[in-house]
């Protein structure tokens, strides 16, 4: 199993896909599940008395949109997408399970509504994970084992938003794994709408702020200080809090805590 401690990074990504495609309904969207390797090299991951070698694994599932309508359903959602993963622990799998149905919600609003003539919602969410296994972890000195955290969601190791090949090959594996016809001409769902798979673009920026660990400004949240080293969300407005502050704001008010600019992307 890959302990918490091996996940490096989080990365939690939104797309609208505006293709007509045969194996999904009008008010569907996809849940997309990727373990990722940083290193780009195999991995071994002992499983069942066994190893496994494992580079990037594909997770798809369907489901009702009104699954995003509340933080409390899209949490059954995540946690019904990972059910098929087997190489984390309990605690990496509650972690998921909390980071990142709030950072849905604070950074998106998803339009639900009954209406005809909308392009299919893709929630992909990337897990990019070490090289260090458990497996891996016996046969190397503690110093070397460095602990990572599951909930620095979207922070700048990876980049937020994927090139247009990546955009491709995500595309290519949805329609390999929902079994779509591979028809040389697709028709979109709407006309009006760019045609293919596209990202929608958070309008929150979130990154490691840079310095040593001094105070460099306060949140208007809590009060307290910001610190060099810490996670940080950046308002479209330009507006700095502490992370974890500004995620739990978003929840109950969409708008930034200093100027009232609104901060949630409609999907």
């Amino acid at each position: 199993m890959v302990s918490v401690n091996e996940v490096k990074d989080l990365k939690v990504s939104v797309f609208k896909w505006n293709e007509k495609l045969y194996n999904i309904e009008e008010l569907q969207g996809l849940f997309m599940f990727r373990i990722n390797n940083t290193s780009k090299k195999v991995i071994q991951i002992k499983q069942g008395g066994c190893v496994k070698e494992i580079f990037k694994k594909f997770e798809v599932s369907i489901f009702d949109l009104m699954k995003l309508s509340t933080l409390n359903s899209t949490e059954q959602l995540v946690s019904q997408g990972i059910q098929g993963i087997k190489y984390f622990s309990e605690e990496t799998i509650l972690n998921l399970i909390k980071v990142v149905p709030v950072y849905l919600h604070s950074c998106f609003k998803f339009d639900i509504k009954t209406s005809h003539q909308k392009p299919t919602i893709v929630i992909a969410v990337d897990v990019y994970i070490s090289r260090t296994t458990s497996y891996m972890r016996k046969r190397l000195p503690r110093k070397q084992v460095k602990r990572q955290k599951v909930v620095d969601v979207n922070s700048e190791n990876v980049s937020g938003k994927f090139s247009v090949d990546e955009v491709q090959e995500i595309r290519g594996m949805l329609r390999l794994l929902l079994k779509e016809p591979m028809l040389l001409w697709v028709k979109p769902i709407s006309n009006q709408k760019r045609q293919g798979l596209h990202q929608v673009e958070a309008a929150m920026k979130v990154k490691e702020l840079e310095g040593d660990g001094k105070e460099v400004d306060a949140c208007s949240i809590c009060l307290e200080g910001i610190c060099g080293g810490m996670m940080v969300a950046v308002t479209p407005c330009s507006h700095v809090f502490h992370r974890d502050c500004l995620f739990k704001w978003l929840l109950k008010a969409r708008r930034c805590p200093f100027c009232r600019s609104f901060c949630a992307i409609l999907v």
